[in-house]
């Protein structure tokens, strides 16, 4: 796991820094997985979430079996699967 983080989150609140790194850690998680993995409000979540997408570092796309649920995960790994 990479020790540094990217010049976009750097500078970014802790939500968001914890958001970022619980996904490099353990891969792709929903939002509810992920305000249970950092204790974070889903809400802050969700803002974190929204600004990792905004700068490229993550993506989402609906839950398959439940579209109620959003899943978040690295852009980098999507880009180092092709």
């Amino acid at each position: 796991m990479p020790e540094q983080l990217p010049k976009a989150v750097a500078d970014e609140t802790p939500a968001v820094r914890l958001v970022y790194k619980t996904l490099e850690a353990d891969g792709s998680h929903t939002q509810t997985e992920l305000a249970d993995a950092t204790a974070l409000t889903p809400r802050t979540v969700r803002d974190a979430a929204a600004t990792l997408e905004n700068v490229d570092l993550i993506s989402s796309y609906n839950h398959p079996s439940d579209q109620r649920c959003t899943v978040y995960f690295l852009r980098e790994m999507c880009d180092s699967s092709r």
